[in-house]
């Protein structure tokens, strides 16, 4: 059995997609003539038939469905192969740049970043903190190889996958008259770290005992502002917003002052360390409910530590700052 180019199995993977020879020619750029005498050649250097020619349109034979995913992994690491060389010859590190919103870059990827750093210490990741309305041009214009919302309106322009789902909770100064009698339905920080959403055995409050309260809310275009004023309108009422924030965790820690109930992840009193100054409450709606995307620009670019680095963040619940079990 003789070799095969690398060129001939890149032709091999277009016939196996196209099922047309000639649709399979224009794709690569060649006459039909040419194309059909490359494939041919190719099986004959191997000694077999991949293609059934007799069925319209063309179907792989019993070799074929055997060898033709072996080959797509040949021809992906070839190009990992090239792509690592590219990198060599310019003398540089790779590198990968992530926009996300505030509460990720403050929190839950730089532990995350650190840790893959301590296994890939020449590989560079590089975090844009950005809001929702600047993450389509950041990944648009290249500057941001990847970039993590819960705005799922930014998942119809990029490839997309769910990196995990977390839940909104509303947060209530410790101090005001509501919360006397919801003492058994407080939620401990501990708790909130559980799968506390989806247990029956732990009560949900209804929002509408929490209608005269002062609100802090997210300013306009925020998932979580829409979600907070949703549910108040599910519950019954027009909450009474004092104060609109940029930042979730201005609206927390204000809240934390006394200033107003606030919906919040449930993944933030993790991070703050502080205890016995809020109130947390589990509302029983979906909408409390909502998933974390990561969305790749250009799923091309992104290098093979990249995709290592991906495979990092699905391995664990990064958004509630536990780090990926190791594998």
């Amino acid at each position: 059995m003789d070799l095969i180019e690398i060129r001939e199995i890149e032709y091999i993977l277009v016939l196996a997609e196209e099922r047309s020879v000639s649709r399979a020619a224009d794709r690569c750029y060649i006459s039909q003539p040419q194309f059909s005498k490359m494939i041919r050649r190719a099986e004959s250097r191997l000694g077999i038939e991949l293609f059934d020619r007799r069925t319209h349109p063309l179907s792989l034979t019993p070799a074929g469905e055997l060898l033709i995913p072996l080959m797509k992994k040949l021809g992906e690491s070839y190009r990992d192969f090239l792509r690592n060389c590219e990198m060599f010859r310019r003398n540089k590190s790779a590198d990968l740049t992530v926009a996300a919103p505030s509460f990720f870059c403050t929190h839950s990827l730089p532990p995350l970043v650190r840790a893959f750093a301590a296994e890939r210490p020449d590989f560079r990741i590089r975090l844009i903190e950005s809001n929702d309305q600047d993450l389509k041009a950041l990944l648009a214009s290249g500057t941001a190889d990847l970039g993590i919302t819960v705005q799922t309106g930014l998942t119809e322009d990029y490839a997309a996958e769910v990196l995990g789902r977390e839940t909104i909770i509303l947060a209530v100064p410790a101090d005001h008259p509501v919360n006397r009698g919801l003492e058994d339905r407080a939620l401990s920080p501990r708790q909130l770290q559980t799968d506390f959403s989806a247990d029956p055995a732990v009560p949900a409050v209804p929002l509408t005992l929490f209608a005269d309260v002062d609100f802090l809310f997210l300013k306009s275009g925020n998932d979580l502002r829409d979600r907070g004023l949703e549910l108040c309108r599910r519950a019954g009422f027009t909450p009474h917003i004092t104060m609109e924030l940029d930042q979730l965790m201005t609206a927390y820690y204000l809240a934390e002052a006394g200033l107003g109930a606030t919906f919040t992840r449930a993944s933030a009193p993790f991070y703050t360390g502080s205890e016995g100054k809020l109130c947390f409450y589990k509302i029983g709606d979906e909408l409390t409910g909502r998933d974390v995307f990561l969305l790749t620009g250009d799923p091309k670019k992104i290098p093979p530590e990249g995709r290592d680095f991906i495979r990092f963040l699905k391995r664990g619940p990064f958004y509630s700052g536990t780090l990926p079990a190791q594998r």
